[in-house]
């Protein structure tokens, strides 16, 4: 009985070993056949990249940028997209103070560009 569950218990962990290597794996290898850029990974980590340094940009712009409140993760992810050739559009907002330390929200649309190594704002409109 002691060996067969020792089996038991090999084949088990040989098992979870070999699904959690595929996941891992098929998580990391492109699944684009096109050639082109995968949507799907243009859509998690590059627009996430894409909104946290406009948030940068925009933060130049304001008079207390220390006080700056954008929105959650879960909701801004909402606020971008990818227009295509490294280009991501960011329809967002942001509450900070104004000159006279009332809380103001202003919209703001920010184009952020990709170049592989390099990242660069093509401007910021705001909107109040």
């Amino acid at each position: 009985m002691k060996t067969s569950a020792k089996f038991l218990r090999a084949v088990i962990a040989i098992i979870i070993i070999v699904i959690a290597g595929t996941v891992i794996y098929r998580d990391r290898t492109p699944s684009s056949t096109s050639g082109s850029k995968n949507t799907s990974t243009v859509s998690s980590s590059n627009k996430i990249l894409a909104y946290l340094l406009a948030e940068d940009y925009v933060k130049q712009s304001l008079k207390a940028p220390r006080t700056a409140q954008f929105p959650r993760s879960s909701e801004y992810i909402n606020h971008i997209r990818y227009l295509g050739a490294g280009r991501y559009e960011i329809n967002s907002w942001v509450d900070s103070q104004n000159s006279f330390g009332a809380l103001i929200r202003t919209d703001f649309t920010c184009i952020m560009v990709d170049e592989g190594a390099t990242w660069f704002c093509e401007g910021v409109t705001f909107d109040e």
